[in-house]
């Protein structure tokens, strides 16, 4: 019921703390009986609420570390998932979800390996036979996979030590079939990762470009960083995507509320590596990283 109660405010979006600080406190004292997938639905809700109560948190790994030979696939990834997203890094369990999953990788759906892929990705955890396994088993379910999967997981496994991985010429051409339903996140993910796994399908970076070129003024600040970065990274020369970058950029900077370090950081550099100048963007882009730097130092 605990479990349930989770799961249904996390789909409601309800961040109410004494709500969930009494759920979690309900939840450790009879965490015992809770079912695998109880276990999995309940560290998954309260991440997914940004609700990183380190009691819970404990509490359910030391649960579900007894009880991962009981978990299925989707429980496998979801409990990885939210342990990810809280930032809690547990060499132990990790060890014990990596084995688990091996065991079951052939019920895995595309969803169950982005969600461990980006999980391990984020966390400071390598485990090579668990990420070629989690390459291998991202393939048979390409066909089904969302756009959000096939952005996702080559972003992941881009950050993973997969040099030469033969999945990634089958994400490269699922992508391409998908660009025109990819969003700003989606196709600022395909271009890193382009870039990061030195992906040679210039069908793939054209047609990422013109895609991006559609929709740039929807971009967010590290959409714009990292899309930039990853073109000028590979050398690649797509004049009217970096201009429409340089006029997202613009309307970004002229923002004073805008504060994004990182952006702030990678996109100079990029257009450094177009050998593009822009005087008023370059003046904005300096006029806000000062603005950063005097709010991030509190100054």
């Amino acid at each position: 019921m605990l479990a349930n109660l989770a799961w249904s405010v996390s789909q409601l979006i309800i961040t109410d703390n004494p709500l969930l600080e009494s759920i979690s406190a309900s939840s450790i004292r009879s965490l015992q009986q809770f079912s695998s997938l109880n276990l999995a639905n309940s560290s998954w809700s309260f991440a997914l609420l940004g609700f990183h109560s380190a009691l819970a948190l404990n509490a359910i790994r030391r649960v579900a570390r007894l009880a991962l030979q009981q978990f299925d696939g989707q429980s496998l990834s979801n409990t990885a998932w939210a342990f990810a997203l809280s930032a809690c890094f547990h060499v132990p369990l990790l060890e014990a979800i990596a084995a688990s999953s091996r065991r079951r990788r052939t019920e895995y759906e595309s969803q169950d390996c982005a969600n461990l892929s980006w999980s391990v990705s984020t966390l400071p955890f390598v485990d090579e036979p668990f990420c070629h396994a989690l390459a291998s088993s991202s393939l048979p379910n390409l066909q089904e996979a969302s756009v959000q999967d096939i952005s996702n997981t080559p972003w992941a496994l881009s950050r993973l030590p997969l040099p030469n991985c033969p999945c990634i010429v089958a994400f490269s051409s699922a992508a391409l079939r998908s660009l025109s339903q990819f969003r700003p996140q989606n196709l600022a993910n395909t271009a890193w990762s382009i870039s990061q796994l030195e992906i040679e399908n210039r069908p793939l970076c054209d047609s990422t470009a013109s895609a991006a070129l559609t929709c740039c003024l929807e971009f967010s600040g590290q959409n714009i960083a990292n899309t930039s970065w990853a073109f000028a990274a590979q050398s690649l020369r797509h004049r009217p995507l970096r201009d429409a970058i340089a006029s997202a950029s613009m309307r970004r900077v002229n923002d004073a509320t805008f504060v994004d370090p990182q952006f702030l950081a990678n996109t100079p550099w990029a257009f450094a590596g177009f050998s593009y100048t822009d005087r008023p963007l370059t003046t904005s882009i300096s006029a806000a990283s000062i603005r950063t730097w005097a709010q991030t130092s509190g100054i």
